[in-house]
């Protein structure tokens, strides 16, 4: 099962195991990054408290593997509230320049 938020990969589960792809901040994604990917056993660990991807750096491996050949076979199409936030924040990032002239 994939978690896709805002056209990026957030999580893949399998089994008893969920992997999460966090992304350091929307505007700059950076998914698949070791230091950003957690696991978890959600049998046992239903919150999704206790990263185990220390410990278990072989299923880490296969399940981004798999996350990774499963994604690239969806299409996504352009989320439109990303679109919506970009279109927003150049608004007032052209709006501060102009204040800034004056």
């Amino acid at each position: 099962m994939l978690t896709i938020l805002r056209g990026e990969l957030k999580a893949y589960r399998k089994g008893s195991y969920k992997l999460h792809f966090d992304t350091v901040n929307f505007l700059n994604p950076q998914p698949y990054e070791k230091n950003n990917i957690r696991l978890f056993n959600i049998n046992i660990d239903t919150k999704e408290q206790w990263d185990i991807s220390d410990k278990y750096p072989e299923i880490v491996a296969d399940l981004t593997k798999e996350a990774k050949a499963y994604d690239s076979k969806i299409h996504k199409a352009e989320p439109m509230f990303d679109r919506y936030i970009f279109e927003v924040i150049a608004r007032e990032e052209a709006a501060a320049k102009a204040n800034k002239i004056r």
